[in-house]
């Protein structure tokens, strides 16, 4: 009999001893948190001689009440050159700003002190925009790649808040008729087409649409045979 009786009471007090333990430690806590982000939005893949914007893109953290920022751009200017740096509508949601459109320089690659700050006082934006655009043009066929330097991100008390680093995607810059983006016109970008001979979508929907009527067709592979380089 008191065999049958010492389980249950034994199992009550396990679950009692539990439910206090637990009620006494903490669980642990995941301290991280995710920082505001600047990242580089823009075409995958452009055409030489083609005029395509490059995006910076604020993402505030919640409650980073953010009122400037400011930042560099570098570029290969044998590849690509910058035409104009253009204010966002980020800070401009705050209110009136004071913009630094920065010193473009087509030889050595860089865009130096790009800076806009809000102007009204005590305002702040906390909601994700584009800060500014880079309008380009593409030189040459290759991979352009753009490095962001001196990057700052500051509230509206005058502090700097702290950034995720971002990964920043190289722009492809290649010609229609270079399907799969190897830099030759040969075998392989014909068979590609052939692929998808017949299908249909919007203007320029995929690479094998060579000419962008949004018909692949035999006018792309008379594009890629007319250019062939293998």
């Amino acid at each position: 009999m008191w065999k049958r009786l010492l389980i249950p009471v034994l199992s009550l007090a396990l679950l009692w001893f539990s439910i206090t333990l637990m009620s006494i430690l903490p669980f642990p806590q995941n301290k991280t948190m995710a920082n505001t982000t600047v990242t580089l939005v823009s075409k995958s893949v452009v055409k030489p001689g083609e005029n395509f914007n490059v995006d910076i893109m604020i993402t505030p953290v919640s409650g980073a009440n953010v009122a400037g920022a400011q930042l560099n751009l570098a570029f290969n200017p044998k590849a690509v050159k910058v035409n104009s740096v253009v204010e966002g509508n980020f800070l401009k949601v705050g209110g009136s700003t004071f913009f630094m459109s920065g010193t473009i320089d087509n030889v050595a690659g860089t865009v130096v002190n790009v800076a806009a700050a809000i102007i009204v006082p005590n305002a702040s934006v906390n909601t994700p925009g584009v800060f500014v655009t880079f309008n380009c043009t593409a030189l040459t066929a290759g991979s352009v790649s753009f490095v962001l330097s001196n990057v700052i991100v500051g509230s509206k008390d005058a502090v700097a808040i702290p950034l995720d680093s971002s990964i920043i995607p190289p722009v492809a810059v290649a010609f229609p008729w270079d399907v799969n983006l190897d830099g030759k016109i040969d075998q392989t970008d014909m068979a590609l087409v052939y692929t998808v001979f017949g299908q249909m979508g919007t203007p320029g929907w995929r690479r094998e649409d060579v000419n962008g009527d949004g018909s692949i067709d035999i006018l792309d592979m008379i594009l890629v045979g007319q250019e062939w380089s293998a």
